[in-house]
């Protein structure tokens, strides 16, 4: 099993998880970031929008997010995770 690729995504002065991955739609070498939740949640809110034009960039770089806890998995089991539920 290999490691998963996480970095930290800092905003607001707190740092979030972040992995980048294979892109689980296609079948090509490109690689997509995903977010963990908490990143997402101070990010956008669904009444208030986003708070600031830097949350709106780090947004529009994330493909997509996922519950923090999955962060710990490995790479095959994150990414079946992914496909299980971004699919």
């Amino acid at each position: 099993m290999s490691r998963l690729e996480v970095f930290q995504i800092s905003y607001r002065n707190r740092s979030y998880n972040a992995a980048i991955i294979p892109n689980v739609f296609t079948d090509n070498n490109e690689r997509i970031i995903i977010g963990c939740h908490s990143l997402d949640s101070a990010l956008f809110d669904v009444e208030k929008g986003y708070p600031d034009n830097e949350a709106q960039y780090i947004d529009e770089s994330i493909y997509a997010f996922l519950d923090d806890e999955y962060f710990k998995l490995s790479c095959e089991e994150f990414v079946k995770i992914a496909k299980k539920y971004l699919d």
